[in-house]
C-alpha cells in the first residue's frame, strides 16, 4: 500500500479551512445579532402601597434616580405615574445607596390596599448588545 504524505497534509488543510469558515460564519451571525437585535432593559424592585392624606401612593427604592424616568410596570401592566416625592437622604444597603421615591399612579382597585407589596419594574429604552458592550468598555476605562 502506498502512502502519500501530500494527501494527508492536503486533508488537514481542508479540515482547517472548514473550521475557519465555520468560525467566520458564526462570528458574522453573532455580529449581526449584536448590532441589530434590540431589547429592553429593566430595573426591578419592590414597592408597597402607602396612604398619605387619604390618597394611595407607591413607595419604592431605587439606586439611580435616572431610572424613574421610564415606564412603570406592575404585574406586567403599564401604569402612568407622577413623582410625588423623593427622599432627601438615602439608605445604604450592601454598600449601595438607595433613594426612597413616592409615586402617584392610577392603579387597579385590587392593588389599593395599604402596605400591599408590589413588584415594581421600570422599563428602560431599547438597547443592543453592541451598545451595552460600548458602555461597559467606557465604564471600565474610567
Amino acid at each position: 500500500m502506498y502512502h502519500n504524505k501530500y494527501f494527508i497534509n492536503h486533508k488537514r488543510c481542508h479540515i482547517a479551512l472548514i473550521w475557519m469558515m465555520l468560525l467566520i460564519i458564526f462570528l458574522m451571525i453573532f455580529l449581526n445579532i449584536a448590532l441589530n437585535y434590540k431589547y429592553h432593559k429593566y430595573v426591578k424592585g419592590v414597592g408597597y402601597i402607602k396612604k398619605i392624606d387619604g390618597e394611595y401612593y407607591i413607595s419604592t427604592y431605587v439606586e439611580n434616580l435616572s431610572d424613574i424616568r421610564y415606564q412603570l410596570l406592575i404585574d406586567s401592566h403599564e401604569y402612568p405615574y407622577d413623582i410625588h416625592s423623593i427622599s432627601e437622604g438615602y439608605y445604604i444597603v450592601n454598600n449601595k445607596n438607595y433613594y426612597e421615591i413616592v409615586l402617584s399612579a392610577k392603579l387597579d382597585k385590587k392593588l389599593l390596599i395599604e402596605n400591599n407589596i408590589l413588584d415594581v419594574v421600570f422599563k428602560k429604552e431599547e438597547t443592543t448588545l453592541f451598545e451595552e458592550f460600548k458602555k461597559g468598555i467606557k465604564k471600565w476605562l474610567n
